[in-house]
């Protein structure tokens, strides 16, 4: 959960695996993965503490499960860090088998333009902007 300025607060759900079917009895057979959904909400009863919202909570945004230290500048501005994966050696048996270098820690920028009214509009895709940001405790951004 984050903010997103002017009583905006942002959510990501949580990123539920997929489960293996098992064939045995009604509904084993599985389930896909589900979550890391970006929500919206704004609290307009943020200046006198109310109880007054815009709506429901809406779906703005799919994938973001995958992301860590999600934060906002404002405006509609998000920046995300992509999670560390650590390098693999390599078995040497068999094509494939090279093993992979270590990836991750990518400052990624969006723009959500549909931020004032919690509408599922976006300025292109995620974009790289930085990179060695994945052994940070905590990022957060100021106006």
């Amino acid at each position: 959960m984050f903010s997103g300025g002017d009583g905006i607060i942002y959510l990501i759900t949580r990123s539920v695996p997929a489960s293996l079917p098992t064939g045995i009895g009604p509904g084993m057979g599985g389930q896909p993965a589900s979550g890391g959904d970006l929500m919206w909400a704004r609290h307009v009863g943020r200046d006198d503490g109310s109880f007054k919202w815009k709506g429901p909570l809406k779906k703005v945004g799919t994938g973001w499960g995958r992301l860590n230290h999600v934060f906002s500048s404002g405006g509609g501005i998000i920046y995300a860090i992509t999670s560390v994966v650590p390098a693999s050696l390599p078995t040497g048996i068999g094509p494939g088998f090279t093993g992979n270098p270590a990836s991750g820690g990518d400052l990624m920028w969006a723009r959500h333009t549909g931020w004032a009214n919690g509408s599922f509009n976006w300025e292109g895709p995620l974009r790289r902007v930085g990179t060695g940001w994945g052994k940070l405790l905590q990022v957060f951004s100021g106006d």
